[in-house]
């Protein structure tokens, strides 16, 4: 539904559509929760919720060495998408495993270190044992338990699963102020007023001028879809990250607190330039769409999960993570909210 609410009256409100959102809503509706997720677009998400393709890759970092907290994120990412298949919905995701190319000689030989401990979810692939996709000199990293997900499938699967459980989305809804009250917050929108016990915040990079947050980096990203015939069995982790699909490669990467500049007028984008170091194939690929967007994170790059006052929750900040943490994120949010 579009530009109006579906009711005026819920126990709890969830503002902003991207993966926190999604999935927050998602999480509430499976406990029963009488609730209502508003965002201000009227089609897919925006921002950093809308890059083509997300890796779930918990060996981050140039170490890739996994956080307990990255690992019961995936661990939680793969059960959510497992109920929504098992659902019958379509959630655009792929347990391919994910690939770290080695740039140098002693990363690599850090990498192999790490690949030998035992319990680390990690196998290293010297230089022969590495697809011939890939150029890759001093070996690889590969994340067996790791893979990707075309965001669009995802959040339109779990919109539609929250809303058969009665938690609908309504879309071109935007907030313009909240008012705390002893026993609800009054919200304002530009479809009219909303009454809800409790208020959850997944904003993204947004700073509405009516909201007090706490102070967030905001990181600017790009992404170019490229039409090319190689077909790499991995998706690429690192400062380039790309996902592979049939006859199209989705790149994405670029960390700037600045709106990236005007397009490039000759040559290829430096994003394929990267990727073609690691693919050299996709040096004769196609440019055919690309994205820029932004999104909030903390100097430490933990989320924020917390509440903000006694009725006010945000849940935010995901910082390159969203897909990552989000499943664990809404779960522990969703059970404060709805006790």
């Amino acid at each position: 539904m579009t530009g109006h609410l579906p009711r005026r009256d819920v126990d709890v409100l969830v503002v902003g559509g991207g993966v926190a959102g999604a999935t927050l809503l998602h999480a509430l509706a499976r406990r029963g929760a009488d609730c209502l997720l508003v965002d201000e677009g009227v089609g897919a998400a925006a921002g950093a919720s809308s890059v083509p393709a997300a890796l779930l890759n918990p060996n981050r970092g140039r170490s890739a060495k996994a956080s307990p907290a990255d690992r019961a994120g995936l661990t939680d990412f793969w059960a959510l998408t497992d109920a929504l298949a098992a659902e019958g919905w379509a959630t655009g995701t792929s347990r391919s495993g994910v690939l770290r190319v080695a740039d140098n000689p002693r990363q690599a030989r850090g990498w192999q270190r790490l690949a030998d401990e035992p319990g680390n979810g990690a196998t290293w692939l010297p230089a022969a044992e590495v697809p011939g996709d890939y150029h890759a000199p001093f070996g690889a990293l590969l994340v067996r338990a790791g893979g990707w997900v075309s965001p669009p499938l995802l959040l339109a699967a779990l919109a539609a699963s929250a809303a058969a459980l009665g938690a609908p989305t309504a879309r071109g809804v935007g907030v313009t102020g909240l008012l705390e009250e002893p026993t609800a917050v009054a919200v304002e929108t530009t479809a009219g007023p909303i009454r809800a016990r409790r208020v959850a915040l997944c904003l993204g990079a947004a700073r509405p001028p009516w909201l007090r947050l706490p102070r967030l980096e905001t990181v600017w990203g790009e992404a170019v879809v490229l039409t090319t015939t190689a077909t790499p069995p991995y998706p690429l982790a690192g400062s380039v990250v790309a996902a592979f699909g049939p006859g199209v490669a989705l790149v994405s990467g670029g960390h700037s607190a600045t709106p990236p500049t005007a397009d490039d007028a000759e040559g290829a984008h430096p994003l394929t330039r990267a990727l073609a170091w690691q693919v050299p194939a996709v040096a004769q690929a196609t440019e055919v769409e690309r994205w820029r967007g932004a999104r909030a994170k903390r100097a430490s790059g933990e989320p924020v999960a917390r509440r903000l006052t006694a009725r006010t929750y945000l849940l935010g900040a995901l910082g390159g993570r969203g897909f990552l943490r989000a499943a664990t994120l809404a779960t522990r949010v969703a059970e404060r909210l709805n006790p």
